[in-house]
């Protein structure tokens, strides 16, 4: 970035026209006299053509001068950003019902027959959520985020960190099976207090996906979310999946096939208490684009409070224009006694 201190003193730049306008006509007068003509076998020499830029290299010290007393400065901005984050931790069911295809009944059995014939296959519900918390971690800045995944029990995939490629090759190791049995959401939410209850950030918060009701586990749901509540713990909750038929993959002697079965029911009204004793709010997620719409309205509520303060550090450099300019007059005034001497 360019910079004058002092740019007031170009206005002096403003006595260069004239002083150009005057050494031409000084010039143009001198070549009226004939007797000129008598010294034209000299107008040739080095010490002549010295002569005649004499006064122009004048003229261009009196320009840098101007130039340096204006004080040019070289300069360069720095932005200092300082951000609050939020402690997230993510909590992901992966009980059985969660290789599922897709949330609803939209997803029905001709459509995965028509998927595996093209050649694709089909996205279960445990893939499609970690592909939208994956989204939603790309997203966020200065936040620390950790992942528990639960079951029958529950434990924690990631600690809180703030290294987000780490935290997404770990979301892709999550897999069904890691953890036997039914679904333990109060052990999920229960695993993630334990990791934000030593947390200093300005907020705390729970993201939990489920698609299945409280069947198993030590504690209570509500009993974790009062308990969420007292540490100042927000948490969101989830649902995902149908009530109608669902496709289910299944192993069978011919292999990996797909069979329509009666969808698992979700406790709406329980995950929404939970969402409502902390603070938080309750969603439903029936297709895999409402699931993403979720992540990022959730991403909107909880931003970070960021403050910045821009500055610029300059460098002086008026010193060169002026040392420049008394070099050259001083080569000038040299010149002008020595080598190239006054025609009397």
């Amino acid at each position: 970035m360019f910079h004058l201190a002092n740019p007031y003193w170009l206005l002096g730049l403003l006595i260069l026209p004239f002083l150009i306008w005057w050494q031409l006509r000084k010039k143009s007068s001198s070549m009226k006299f004939t007797f000129m003509e008598t010294f034209s076998g000299i107008n040739g020499s080095p010490k002549t053509r010295l002569y005649s830029i004499l006064p122009w290299v004048e003229i261009f010290v009196i320009g840098t001068i101007f130039i340096g007393l204006a004080r040019p400065q070289i300069g360069r901005t720095y932005e200092e950003v300082t951000t609050k984050g939020i402690d997230i931790m993510l909590v992901l069911d992966i009980s059985s019902s969660m290789r599922a295809i897709g949330f609803s009944e939209s997803q029905g059995i001709s459509k995965v027959k028509g998927l595996l014939y093209s050649g694709k296959l089909p996205k279960d519900r445990i893939t499609l959520a970690k592909d939208a918390a994956k989204d939603f971690i790309k997203n966020r800045k200065s936040d620390r985020i950790g992942l528990v995944v639960f079951s029958e029990g529950a434990f924690t995939q990631c600690p809180l960190t703030l290294d987000y490629n780490i935290l997404a090759q770990l979301l892709d190791e999550v897999n069904i099976g890691l953890i036997e049995g039914g679904t333990a959401i109060g052990m999920g939410i229960a695993t993630a207090l334990n990791r934000l209850k030593e947390s200093t950030a300005k907020s705390k918060i729970i993201i939990l996906l489920t698609d299945g009701r409280n069947n198993t586990g030590k504690i209570d749901p509500i009993t974790a979310a009062e308990l969420a509540s007292t540490l100042d713990v927000k948490v969101y909750t989830i649902g995902t999946g149908n009530k109608g038929i669902t496709v289910y993959p299944q192993n069978t002697a011919f292999g990996l096939q797909y069979a329509q079965v009666e969808g698992n029911e979700i406790d709406e009204e329980e995950l929404r208490k939970i969402a409502d004793v902390t603070g938080g709010f309750y969603f439903m997620a029936e297709t895999p684009k409402a699931l993403k719409h979720i992540y990022n309205t959730i991403d909107k509520l909880e931003k970070v409070e960021i403050k910045s303060r821009r500055y610029t550090l300059y460098r002086e450099i008026f010193k060169y224009f002026i040392l420049i300019g008394f070099i050259i007059l001083a080569i000038q005034i040299i010149l002008s006694f020595t080598f190239v001497s006054k025609i009397p």
